[in-house]
């Protein structure tokens, strides 16, 4: 089975590097599309990730506080230095994936939703071709 994979590097420039250390939270990122977090969809912008206490969700929430998601996450299979924010793509439905922020240590992947199950089943059933995105600001 085949998916439309779209690696989105996105680091921020909107918060330090410093701050985000000490609030153990993740640089902020902005997406140019809608995508969906758990059951959740969330439209573009600008948003934040950080941790719960047991580190074993993160949270999601968008600059200005009207949109959040809260979901389970298990290790990544990554580790990077750099900050990178990874979303899967089937259709025209993006979900996110995984977070990589080394200078936080949260390399963490999210389960699959499901409606990202069975957006995956849909996209399996229709002819396609695999295309790799990869977004970067050059900021690290």
């Amino acid at each position: 089975m085949k998916r439309t994979t779209v690696l989105a590097f996105l680091t921020a420039a909107l918060i330090s590097m410093g701050s985000a250390c000490a609030h153990a939270q993740a640089p902020a990122f902005q997406v140019p599309f809608d995508f969906t977090v758990d059951n959740q969809m969330l439209p573009a912008g600008t948003y934040q990730v950080s941790y719960n206490a047991a580190k074993t969700a993160i949270l999601i929430r968008s600059q200005d506080d009207r949109f959040h998601a809260l979901t389970a996450i298990h290790p990544a299979d990554q580790s990077t230095s750099d900050n990178v924010v990874v979303f899967t793509k089937y259709g025209n439905q993006y979900f996110l994936h995984e977070v990589l922020c080394g200078a936080v240590s949260m390399n963490v992947a999210l389960p699959a939703s499901k409606p990202e199950k069975r957006a995956r089943i849909q996209e399996a059933q229709l002819p396609h071709s695999e295309t790799v995105v990869a977004l970067s600001t050059g900021a690290k």
